[in-house]
């Protein structure tokens, strides 16, 4: 508290000083976040920039993953940019399959876990499976 009036007794000097360090603008800074989303690249590292982003990438919210996808969608509300990386996903992970339907007969191709783009490069299919469907094609 500063005092206005000077001192009254003597050799008594009276200063105040700003000792506060400064705090850093969070709109220039870059998060992290693992997460449980329930579509997206596993183990692959994303840079959002808004909510929008989030959810074209990461799909939105659901009962099982809510907590993590509102904790960082609330960071990025104050903030520019989140590096965030879907974790190992679970039983409750959506996962692309190729279906084949002629007429009423329908037949799922191997079901394969494809984590992200790199993993959709490197996986080979099956010819048997690529067989039965174009033999359901057929008929």
């Amino acid at each position: 508290m500063a005092l206005f009036t000077p001192s009254a007794s003597p050799a008594v000097t009276v200063k105040e000083i700003d000792l506060t360090g400064g705090v850093p603008n969070v709109q220039t800074s870059t998060g992290a976040f693992v997460g449980n989303f329930g579509w997206g690249p596993v183990g692959e590292v994303k840079l959002i920039s808004n909510e929008q982003g989030l959810v074209s990438t990461f799909s939105a919210p659901t009962t099982d993953n809510t907590v993590d996808f509102h904790s960082a969608a609330y960071f990025l509300r104050y903030s520019n940019t989140l590096n965030v990386v879907r974790e190992a996903d679970d039983s409750s992970a959506r996962n692309a399959v190729a279906v084949a339907t002629y007429g009423d007969i329908t037949a799922d191709s191997t079901v394969q876990k494809i984590d992200n783009l790199d993993a959709f490069e490197t996986t080979t299919i099956d010819s048997s499976d690529v067989c039965s469907l174009l033999s359901i094609q057929a008929h």
